[in-house]
């Protein structure tokens, strides 16, 4: 079992112009990018995306005042002087088969300009990243599992300009964290049921003796040297023989 569920998220180029029309004079429409965020694969079961933040590349900020989302359980935050957009959802909401879209303004600052150029997301995110927080919850909603892998955001490369990111595929430079260790099961065995606020301890996959490989055992040292004591006298009984003939065939 894979506690790490499968979340994609996407940068793609502004909204269409048709779109970027009905936005201009205010009439309703649906929040459909340049931002997307997919639970596509599941994890634990029950497993839900708690938070998703995403960190801007060095001169890269995002715009306050300027957040839509396709979805009302979602609350976003502007942090770290304006390089880091997170996104906190109620839990239980996103989980597997879950959508998010939303939109942002992004800015490029160049050097101690105070000045920022509002420009494509799709072509100023290369190279930051999503963190994505996940969490498993017991049947009395007491967090089991909490951990964080965070992902690069990255053109998939021939040409195409949007960016890419999912949760499976980790930036080893920041590698993945457990919340809380008192509490987290392992990547091999179902969520417990906490007792006295910690769960019990795990049992290793090739634990059990009975389903090990027997070994072979290994003679013991005393007839390793009797062995020796029997064979000795027999090789240096004969060499001189050996010796003599291939002596005599030379000759």
């Amino acid at each position: 079992m894979n506690p790490i569920a499968g979340v994609s998220g996407t940068v793609t180029a502004p909204m269409t112009p048709a779109a970027a029309a009905l936005a201009a004079v205010g009439a309703a429409a649906p929040v459909t990018g340049p931002f997307h965020v997919s639970f596509n694969q599941p994890g634990r079961p029950g497993e839900f995306l708690g938070k998703l933040t995403l960190a801007a590349p060095t001169g890269v900020f995002f715009q306050d005042g300027t957040f839509a989302a396709s979805l009302a359980t979602v609350t976003a935050r502007i942090l770290a002087e304006g390089t880091e957009l997170e996104l906190d959802f109620t839990p239980h909401t996103f989980t597997i088969g879950d959508t998010l879209d939303y939109t942002v303004g992004v800015c490029q600052r160049e050097g101690s300009s105070e000045k920022c150029d509002q420009g494509r997301p799709d072509l100023l995110l290369e190279g930051g990243t999503y963190t994505y927080r996940f969490e498993t919850d017991n049947l009395l909603g007491m967090p089991i599992e909490q951990f964080v892998t965070t992902s690069d955001l990255l053109s998939p490369g021939d040409g195409i300009e949007d960016l890419f990111s999912d949760s499976q595929n980790p930036d080893l430079s920041m590698p993945s964290e457990i919340l809380n260790p008192t509490t987290f099961v392992g990547f091999g065995a179902l969520p417990c049921t906490p007792v006295n606020g910690s769960c019990p301890a795990l049992t290793l996959e090739d634990a059990d003796p009975a389903e090990e490989n027997p070994a072979v055992p290994e003679p013991p040292s005393i007839l390793v040297l009797l062995a020796a004591f029997v064979v000795f006298p027999v090789v240096y009984r004969f060499a001189p023989r050996a010796r003599s003939s291939f002596e005599a065939g030379l000759a």
